[in-house]
């Protein structure tokens, strides 16, 4: 990785000295047009002697240099050099033009600086002292010329002048153009040198500004994605709410498909369910308008035929369609001809089948991640509440015809909160006047500990949460090995079958609170154990048959309450803690400022979990980009989590 860097580095330094060189480049070429447009005035003056009636060798050689620094300047074919050197001739022959027609007095000196300076600029300090010794050999030559008469100005033929102050012109001509030579060697190369290290600074400006802009445009788009993720969230946890409130089968599934289809905007939602024999999904309920057609014909389908719903009955995993036209298995319905995409997932309660989750979109890959996580969420959740509607509708049938405490087991299903689930079945005890009724329940700070979450003092509920006495500690691990509740008529002669409380256990029971009958009634929804109900008696009590079916029912309805109520808190435990990511990567985003945005986290980090210290370690984005290249999943992946894929 630290070689791929150093060569990267490389890389980049020579592809900044290239662009710079051309930058220099083109700025010479610029500079040769310009000093080639002076020419452009003479040009016109030289045309207009050529024309005017006073045409003369002079005239002529001096329209051909005029015309050589302009083309030099703008005839972009021929080469740099070239170019540069057709000016530098042009000049110094209009300095010797000066030096033929105006002698010493007119404008050679002038040129031939122009000259020196020109061969600095556009080719390179070395070349500007050659040309000032080129300046100097002109200049002497004239000088002896005009000192022994064999050059003589045409403008000015008259004209005699010693040797003496022509060579002092010469020198002062020397002592100027190398001052300014130098001057120029020294300035010049800082000036190019500032004038790339800005284009440089310009250039490195503009690519943190696009990573900027790359990284405000991860962070919208990381944000849209938290945003998406939080409303699923939201809409998962009002559904599961509703469905936690339906207690049978019918009005709770033609809820669910409505839900459904209405908070995620999904075109078609059903729910089939197995039959009996196992080899028909029936479709119970479903949201749109060619789905209640299908209703009314009593639609179904085989497990394991040619459709995604008989495929997901016979391998019970998820499968997506992503584009139907092109999937073998999907099953082509003219009631849903809209359909372009299907998800159908398994219900499924503690391994068993109970049905399947069918939802259709108009779009193609309208199912992502996110979709598919909370869909399977929903399905969960789905499948629970159909089983727990099925046991309630059951056990509610079988108290209604056979039990007088109906009302007092139906207020189970319908409570809201722990104490609410604590008061209803401890006061279903109460009508059998046990001596002695509490509940017991794992504590949540410390799995190992056994608190006394609710019991029974003088027929009325209380809400202690104390640790247990040891004795009841015993009797909670014991009895969390329970399947169904156990009743002891009389402990000092236990039935056989009663294995499960040591004889020691039974006396420490006996010798605590002087019981006679005991009851241990575990409160769990399928596997799990959410709490223990006991009762006790201090005289012989016999448990009846009523009163044994009464707690089997109270063992399944209090765990059915209590994992509904679980299931609610943590489905808001995580509305509530996307909220607040949400609204921290919203706050984040609106900083452009890498430095502050990264204090302003730390700060909200420190002020949410009032850690001691909070360290934060940047990487650079190419190597998090090529990090989650790396990682991304491959579609053989996505097809063993979520079945066949398209």
């Amino acid at each position: 990785m630290g070689m791929e860097a150093k060569v990267s580095d490389e890389v980049k330094h020579e592809t900044l000295a290239i662009e710079g060189e051309t930058w220099r480049q083109e700025l010479r070429h610029r500079i040769v047009r310009m000093v080639s447009l002076a020419a452009l005035p003479m040009l016109i003056s030289g045309f207009y002697d050529l024309t005017a009636g006073r045409p003369s060798w002079l005239a002529v050689v001096k329209f051909l240099l005029y015309g050589v620094i302009l083309a030099c300047g703008f005839v972009s074919k021929l080469p740099y050099q070239g170019r540069v050197f057709g000016i530098l001739i042009g000049v110094g022959g209009m300095s010797l033009l000066e030096l033929y027609e105006y002698g010493w007095a007119g404008d050679a000196r002038s040129y031939l600086i122009l000259m020196i300076f020109a061969s600095i600029f556009f080719l390179e300090p070395r070349a500007g002292y050659f040309t000032l010794g080129i300046a100097t050999l002109i200049l002497l030559g004239a000088a002896l010329g005009y000192a022994e008469g064999w050059l003589i100005p045409l403008q000015s033929p008259s004209q005699s002048i010693s040797l003496l102050p022509l060579l002092l012109g010469v020198l002062t001509f020397l002592m100027i153009a190398g001052v300014l030579l130098f001057a120029a060697n020294a300035l010049l190369p800082r000036l190019l040198s500032a004038l790339k290290q800005s284009v440089d600074l310009s250039r490195a400006l503009e690519g943190e500004r696009e990573k900027l802009d790359a990284r405000t445009q991860a962070l919208q788009v990381a944000n849209t994605a938290f945003q998406r993720r939080a409303m699923y969230l939201e809409s998962s946890a009002h559904i599961s709410q509703v469905l936690t409130t339906l207690f049978e089968v019918e009005p709770l599934l033609d809820q669910a498909v409505g839900l459904i289809s209405r908070s995620f905007n999904f075109y078609h939602t059903g729910i089939f369910l197995m039959d009996e024999a196992g080899e028909w999904a029936i479709l119970r309920a479903a949201s749109s308008e060619g789905g209640r057609k299908m209703l009314a014909r009593g639609h179904r389908l085989r497990v394991g035929g040619d459709s995604m719903v008989g495929w997901v009955t016979e391998h019970r995993k998820p499968r997506i369609a992503s584009d139907v036209g092109r999937d073998a298995v999907h099953f082509v319905n003219p009631d849903l001809p809209a359909t372009r995409s299907e998800i159908t997932l398994p219900l499924l309660v503690a391994g068993h089948l109970i049905g399947v989750l069918d939802v259709q979109s108009t779009e193609e890959d309208a199912f992502d991640r996110d979709d598919i996580r909370t869909l399977q969420g929903l399905a969960s959740q789905l499948a629970i509440a159909i089983n727990n509607a099925r046991r309630l509708s059951d056990e509610a049938a079988l108290l209604e015809a056979a039990s007088p405490f109906y009302r007092i087991v139906s207020r189970i299903a319908s409570t809201r909160n722990l104490r609410e689930i604590y008061t209803a079945i401890l006061e279903a005890t109460l009508d059998f006047s046990p001596a002695y009724a509490l509940i017991l329940r794992n504590s949540t700070e410390a799995p190992s500990a056994v608190m006394v979450v609710a019991d029974v003092q003088n027929k009325q509920v209380h809400y202690p949460e104390r640790l247990s006495e040891p004795i009841f500690h015993e009797i909670y691990f014991m009895g969390a090995l329970l399947d169904s509740p156990l009743l002891v008529d009389d402990i000092t002669s236990p039935l056989e079958d009663v294995t499960l409380l040591q004889p020691e256990m039974l006396e420490q029971l006996a010798s605590y609170g002087g019981f006679r009958s005991i009851g241990l009634i575990p409160i769990r929804a399928e596997v799990e154990l959410h709490g223990l109900l006991f009762v006790g008696y201090v005289s012989q009590h016999h448990f009846s048959p009523t009163e044994k079916q009464l707690y089997r029912i109270v063992s399944s309805m209090g765990g059915v309450a209590l994992e509904r109520l679980e299931l609610m808190r943590s489905a808001q435990a995580q509305l509530a803690r996307d909220r607040w990511l949400r609204g921290f990567t919203e706050r984040l985003i609106q900083i452009p400022d890498l430095r502050t945005a990264t204090v302003e986290a730390v700060q909200i980090l420190h002020d949410s979990v009032s850690a001691e210290g909070i360290t934060i370690s940047l990487r650079p984005l190419d190597e998090i980009s090529a990090q989650m290249e790396s990682s991304a999943p491959s579609p053989n992946t996505l097809t063993e989590e979520f079945g066949d894929v398209k």
